[in-house]
């Protein structure tokens, strides 16, 4: 199932794209949202490979400046499947935010909205509590994320050419 599609100003995108534009942050133009959610963009400006939270962070920047962009992986897909169950973060709560473009959405703000205990120092920020975190960071913010994966990357002439492991290519300047 390709999943539903719907027509938006002459652009075929998924469902799912259009009811995320409602919630993208409204001082970002139309335009730029539709531009965002535009399906099969083989050249992009930007191409993250990496869904962690600097793939994510950096994401949720660049998301504001209109520039095309592609962001590839499993949101937090590395910490979720490689780092010890019930590890804890050396950071701090105040050092352990992900970086949204109005510094709005902290991991205190996450742990207020969701009722867990938290504080700037002195409670440790647990794994479970950052990936849960960092992946409601990526719904908010980087909702274009594509769970693919890359499978090469060369360059090609002045930027890249990617191939996902489905075989797609995308070119990046």
């Amino acid at each position: 199932d390709c999943g539903a599609w719907k027509r938006l100003s002459s652009k075929l995108v998924s469902a799912e794209a259009v009811d995320a534009l409602v919630a993208v942050p409204r001082r970002v133009s139309a335009a730029k949202r539709l531009r965002e959610f535009t399906v099969n963009d083989a050249q992009v400006d930007i191409a993250i490979i990496g869904a962690g939270p600097y793939g994510l962070s950096l994401a949720a920047h660049l998301r504001e400046t209109g520039r095309s962009m592609r962001i590839f992986g499993l949101p937090m897909g590395f910490w979720a499947n490689h780092m010890p169950q019930g590890m804890c973060l050396k950071s701090e709560g105040f050092a352990s935010s992900l970086y949204d473009p109005d510094s709005q959405f902290t991991l205190r703000a996450y742990c207020a909205q969701n009722h867990i205990a938290y504080a700037d120092v002195g409670v440790p920020v647990r794994l479970d509590l950052f990936i849960a975190y960092a992946r409601a960071f990526q719904q908010r913010y980087v909702p274009q994320l594509e769970h693919r994966d890359i499978g090469a990357v060369a360059r090609d002439g002045t930027g890249f050419r990617l191939t996902t492991s489905e075989g797609e290519l995308v070119r990046a300047r």
